[in-house]
């Protein structure tokens, strides 16, 4: 386990995960997806589920809490990875121009966040 999780995440996130779960227990659900089906499809015997995939690319977030609520009994784990805004600035070259950043940051919300939950637009999306 500790080599497909350095391989998709870096070491730093397999020995952050090591403080809070075993990640080697048949326990622990260990997955990378965005699908709640992935999580759905395995049996919920699980103490802990550890999602490698980022939750900014999640469709229907919501749903996909709900299905790993549904999965989770009360004192179990739940850890996932994200993206935070400053993060994603930080990351972007365009981040760093004062003018731009914020112009280009704006259209990316937009985009990213209210094109989806536009009836009209949600198809084009």
């Amino acid at each position: 386990m500790k080599k497909l999780v350095t391989e998709k995440s870096g070491e730093g996130v397999y020995d952050f995960l090591s403080r809070f779960v075993h990640l080697e227990s048949e326990k622990t659900l260990v997955v990378s997806t965005t699908n709640d089906f992935n999580i759905v499809s395995k049996p919920s015997t699980y103490t802990a589920i550890v999602n490698l995939s980022k939750i900014n690319n999640i469709r229907r977030i919501n749903k996909f809490f709900e299905q790993v609520n549904s999965q989770l009994k009360n004192g179990h784990i739940f850890i996932c990875c994200l993206e935070t805004i400053a993060v994603r600035k930080e990351k972007h070259r365009i981040g760093k121009i004062p003018i731009v950043k914020n112009i280009y940051f704006t259209f990316e919300f937009i985009f990213l966040r209210v094109f989806p939950k536009l009836p009209i637009l949600k198809n084009i999306y």
